[in-house]
């Protein structure tokens, strides 16, 4: 891939990814207050929707600054061409600085509301197991900061600026991941209520052979009609 081509990879990924980030963010942070604030507004229903409302603020506002930061555009990928763009490493690095802050913070929330739960130890030690699964967006947030700092000061900008979107990818699929690990164990109940186990399967095939057999009938089926003459019932006859 040529340099050219590159830049403009890269450029676009600068635009999808707040758009991406921010939509794995705000699900999960919806997700965080269905299980833990759907009955009444504490603590924790507060700080999601500061970090929701934080989120989109930032994230709107960066989505806007790969769009506009050269006029014309194309020299955002072509450097050479007569124009003007902005000194963005400065807001690249401020960016890259709130993800990390925001992944902490929204790893932080659910550990914090499980360990306020009534529930057992062993419990909670499996619930924030799940969530902690999140860590590995922040380390993955973490290293695309570090390539971030380092775009800075080398000369192989290309190499250093691909190792950043390959840290970008993996810190939305690490989110996705997270959030659904969370349901996994409901599915999980789910399909174990439907599934039969082995011993059962004598017990499930007479169910199915009982179902398909017809009842028997009585030996005899009355059915007591009126007598449309006198309004009386007649009575069965006796059995020989």
């Amino acid at each position: 891939m040529s340099n050219t081509r590159g830049e403009q990879f890269a450029n676009y990924e600068d635009i999808v990814y707040s758009v991406s980030i921010f939509s794995t963010k705000y699900s999960i942070l919806l997700l965080i207050l269905r299980v833990f604030c759907s009955v009444k507004r504490n603590v924790g229903h507060w700080l999601c929707q500061g970090l929701i409302v934080a989120n989109a603020m930032f994230y709107l506002a960066f989505f806007f600054v790969p769009i506009f930061q050269c006029s014309p555009r194309t020299k955002i990928w072509t450097p050479e061409e007569p124009g003007r763009c902005l000194d963005v490493d400065a807001l690249y690095l401020a960016s890259a600085t709130f993800n990390v802050v925001s992944d902490i913070a929204m790893l932080s929330v659910p550990i914090y509301l499980i360990w306020n739960l009534q529930m057992s130890v062993q419990r909670k030690i499996g619930v924030s197991a799940i969530f902690a699964t999140g860590a590995l967006a922040c380390i993955a947030s973490i290293l695309r900061l570090v390539y971030r700092v380092i775009l800075t000061q080398t000369d192989d900008y290309s190499y250093v600026k691909f190792q950043g979107v390959l840290w970008a990818i993996a810190e939305i699929a690490c989110g996705l991941l997270c959030s659904c690990l969370v349901v996994l164990p409901r599915l999980y109940q789910h399909l174990a209520s439907i599934t039969p186990h082995k011993g059962d399967s004598a017990t499930l095939a007479r169910a199915m052979a009982d179902q398909n057999t017809p009842e028997p009938q009585s030996k005899r089926d009355w059915i007591q009609l009126q007598d449309r003459n006198d309004g009386s019932l007649p009575s069965p006859p006796s059995e020989a």
